[in-house]
């Protein structure tokens, strides 16, 4: 498959070099997340297939996803059935023990979603309300789902079908 235009963020030589590469290796930094007590927290057995679901998915664009770490949050603020999931909310649990060399994913255990995946900032500051922070949040019950794997593909900026080509 082709990459996407570059918007700016590559040269056209280092497309070039992206598109002839062999597979490319994606670090991925799982967040679990519960109340204060732990409760509600995605279990740690369901990430290799998070992980085998996101390698089958993305096989063809030469992408290999490993978990680089993972980390349990306990929070009442993210992890109870009160937590009220505005964008500054999401924006601020992005930015928990967030990694800059990997991609972030925190479940959660309650969410008015099934998921959410940002783009990067070039894009998302374009959008009616852009989120700041560069992750996805996943509902625990759609961690292993096709969920997880359509939130990754908005954080390499894909849309879905339906929504304006901002490219032309």
């Amino acid at each position: 498959l082709p990459l996407p235009p570059s918007l700016g963020l590559y040269t056209d030589q280092q497309m070039a070099i992206l598109d002839t590469a062999g597979q490319v290796n994606v670090p991925i930094k799982f967040h679990l997340v519960g109340d204060d007590s732990g409760t509600g927290r995605l279990d740690d057995s369901v990430l290799p297939n998070v992980i085998s679901r996101l390698n089958s998915a993305y096989q063809g664009a030469k992408m290999s996803f490993f978990v680089k770490s993972t980390t349990h949050l306990n929070s009442n603020q993210y992890g109870s059935p009160q937590a009220i999931w505005t964008t500054s909310l999401m924006d601020e649990l992005m930015g928990e023990d967030a990694d800059p060399d990997a991609i972030d994913v925190y479940f959660v255990p309650y969410f008015e979603h099934d998921g959410v995946g940002t783009f990067t900032y070039d894009i998302s500051s374009i959008l009616e309300e852009p989120l700041f922070s560069q992750g996805l949040i996943v509902r625990n019950n759609m961690a292993d789902s096709p969920v997880t794997v359509h939130e990754i593909g908005h954080y390499f900026n894909l849309f879905h079908t339906w929504e304006e080509n901002l490219w032309g």
